[in-house]
């Protein structure tokens, strides 16, 4: 586009601020040179840990058996005695709107807990606390408390690298927290399909859908 009387300086100065190619835009925010992560963070899938969970002989059977105990009673008992006597579990609601465990018809439930620890690698007894580490895991609320507490039965989704923890005021932690909710919110939405080695008896399918 011609300007009248030709760009007068203040045109010419704005025309020399606009990038001529992608080369020079690179090169602008030093993208052309190699660079290092500021922190590697790994993950491992939930959905390939459970998998590897529900082909363990007796695991689904597990999971059956505490879904069986809130169906059969499906009022919250006063005294409780067993994992599975919470309100918490008796009201929880699926993506349809519909009681999680009681209209379940056959699927497998599984209520997860999950948990976060920060701890200095090096010990704090002589220098006093210099990093923090952290590590996530999720427990099985369906398993015995024996099993629940047991780390061949825990998943690790990954370890948080030091050297200071997320500052939960600036909600850092949700980073590391996307790839597992991601997944949480998969599952719960349209659930998840395993070949798994036991079929309760509610359902003719080998194929029995978790959430």
């Amino acid at each position: 586009m011609a300007l009248a009387g030709g760009p007068n300086q203040a045109q010419k100065e704005a025309m020399t601020e606009v990038q001529k190619t992608i080369e020079t835009v690179e090169r602008q925010f030093n993208l052309d040179i190699p660079t290092i992560p500021y922190a590697i963070f790994l993950y491992y899938s939930f959905f390939e840990w459970f998998g590897r969970l529900l082909a363990l002989p007796g695991i689904e059977e597990y999971g059956d058996c505490f879904c069986k105990e809130i169906t059969d009673t499906p009022e919250t008992p006063v005294d409780k005695f067993r994992p599975s006597d919470g309100r918490f579990y008796r009201e929880l609601r699926d993506a349809d709107g519909k009681l999680f465990i009681a209209d379940r018809c056959g699927q497998g439930r599984w209520i997860l807990s999950l948990h976060a620890d920060f701890f200095n690698i090096e010990g704090n007894t002589i220098g006093g606390q210099h990093s923090s580490t952290g590590v996530m895991s999720v427990t099985v609320l369906n398993f015995p408390p024996e099993m629940r507490d047991d780390n061949g039965f825990t998943f690790i989704p990954g370890v948080i690298p030091g050297f200071y923890k997320p500052d939960s005021k600036e909600a850092q932690h949700q980073h590391y927290l996307k790839p597992f909710v991601d997944e949480l919110v998969a599952g719960y939405e349209q659930g998840v399909c395993y070949h798994g080695t036991h079929t309760p008896s509610t359902s003719s399918d080998e194929h029995t859908p978790h959430s």
